[in-house]
């Protein structure tokens, strides 16, 4: 008779030679639940969530791709946006100046600011969250058959919807650049990207409601200017 060694513990299952006999697998119990398991059967252990510490971890070289691909993506992004952004602020002011301008001509002592303020103030950092708004007031006030009648019960939920979008849409847009700043895992970076995606979704939002608004504040000064005509006629 032959002696064949048997596996070490959890190696696998224990074989012995008998002769006539057949190779049986040995039955293992789990320590402490009683159960009897086919011994060298063990489970998987979790996988590790995409994204996570733990699955940096185990693959810094996929965590790596992965990054420099989110990166590069959202950095070209960023530049078609930003490319998109500069042609419409640039259309924008120059017509945000002329409406603010003839409304220093047709209501002067409603203007709170003076036109030049249409374009500078946009570039004044805090004050650009106010000042253009009011200018955008007063010129609405001013293109109005009466400016100095009272306002409309919903008169400027138009204005005020896109500006409150605009604001909110750049306060993200600022605490998105500075979490990108400060990213140095992935965690950091989905953080950074989706507060950066929630800052466009209003930015967006603040585009449609201010191409309503460039509309409606137009129509309203070629009326009145249309109407001065013909009375002076």
């Amino acid at each position: 008779m032959t002696y064949v060694p048997a596996r070490p513990l959890g190696g696998g299952a224990f074989r012995s030679h008998v002769p006539g006999g057949n190779l049986h697998a040995a039955q293992s119990p789990r320590p402490g639940d009683g159960r009897v398991r086919p011994a060298g059967r063990r489970r998987r252990p979790p996988r590790a969530r995409r994204g996570s510490e733990a699955w940096i971890l185990a693959d810094p070289l996929a965590a790596a791709e992965s990054y420099a691909t989110a990166e590069a993506g959202l950095n070209a992004l960023a530049v078609a946006s930003g490319l998109a952004y500069l042609a419409t602020v640039v259309v924008f002011i120059v017509w945000f100046h002329r409406v603010a301008k003839n409304a220093s001509v047709w209501a002067p002592d409603l203007q709170s600011r003076t036109p030049g303020w249409a374009i500078g103030a946009w570039f004044i950092p805090i004050a650009d969250l106010w000042i253009p708004r009011q200018i955008a007031v007063d010129a609405w006030r001013a293109s109005r058959p009466d400016p100095h009648a009272a306002d409309g019960a919903r008169e400027l939920t138009l204005l005020n919807s896109w500006w409150t979008c605009f604001v909110v849409g750049l306060v993200l847009d600022r605490l998105s650049s500075t979490l990108y700043k400060r990213v140095e895992t992935l965690d950091a970076l989905t953080t950074a990207a989706t507060w950066s995606l929630v800052g466009y979704s209003f930015m967006v939002a603040a585009g449609v409601l201010a191409i309503l608004f460039v509309r409606r504040l137009t129509s309203m000064q070629h009326t009145k200017a249309t109407g001065m005509l013909s009375a002076a006629k």
